[in-house]
């Protein structure tokens, strides 16, 4: 058994908290004591109950701590795989199909569960702006497409905001993403403008709500076309 003892000696600054004793228990007897330690002890605490949590909280630690620098090194190995697209980036083959590419199979597991192969679907994602700086719901921005993503057959796409905990955006409207079936407004070259704010516009046609923190995107291409992908402006995040 494990227990606590305070000791303390009799002097001025003692004398108060043996006195309330006193007064408690009617010990007069403690008024007399000569250098006579006075003892407080708590309940005790079982061994086996403090070697139970200690082993717990260590366990838990080293998990989350294994399981960070996991992510960490399966992130940069697999970065050979990554493509770039403008200020965009997805993971490219063999993702969905990765034969012996172990590390690559593991990192999209944990991160994603899984993932189509690219002529079904890719996956292109950004955090930044086209500046490099962090996108936040502090500023407004404008996501600018000069011309839609390609698709084949009924394939489709759409852009959808995530909050730093990689869940969607609670909002007003309940809108968490646009995409080809949005009915966005053109403009007059045939480009379509989003604005991406914590804030409401006036016209909400083409707005994309985001958190006031720190935020971002997917761009999800389902039936890409990759002839035409080849020559696609991808869309450009700047600040109004």
């Amino acid at each position: 058994m494990l227990s606590f003892r305070a000791v303390k000696y009799r002097n001025d600054f003692f004398q108060y908290p043996c006195f309330k004793l006193v007064q408690r228990f009617n010990c007069h007897s403690c008024l007399s004591f000569q250098e006579q330690p006075l003892y407080y002890k708590n309940s005790a605490i079982p061994d086996s109950t403090i070697v139970k949590i200690a082993f717990f909280i260590i366990i838990y630690f080293s998990v989350v701590s294994y399981l960070s620098l996991l992510q960490y090194s399966l992130r940069a190995q697999a970065a050979r795989y990554s493509r770039q697209m403008g200020q965009w980036i997805y993971y490219g083959d063999p993702i969905g199909n990765f034969g012996t590419a172990y590390d690559y199979r593991t990192m999209v597991a944990l991160m994603g569960l899984g993932a189509n192969t690219t002529d079904i679907a890719i996956y292109p994602r950004t955090s930044t702006d086209s500046a490099g700086a962090d996108l936040t719901g502090q500023k407004t921005y404008t996501l600018h497409f000069d011309a839609l993503p390609p698709t084949v057959g009924n394939g489709f796409w759409s852009v959808t905001a995530y909050g730093e905990d990689n869940f969607l955006i609670d909002n007003p409207i309940s809108r968490y993403c646009v995409n080809d079936r949005s009915g966005l407004h053109r403009n007059a070259d045939g480009s379509v403008d989003v604005t991406l704010s914590k804030d409401a516009p006036e016209d909400t046609t083409n707005w994309l709500p985001v958190s006031d923190e720190k935020f971002h995107l997917f761009l999800r291409i389902y039936k890409p076309d990759w002839t035409a992908l080849d020559s696609f402006p991808p869309p450009v995040i700047s600040v109004k």
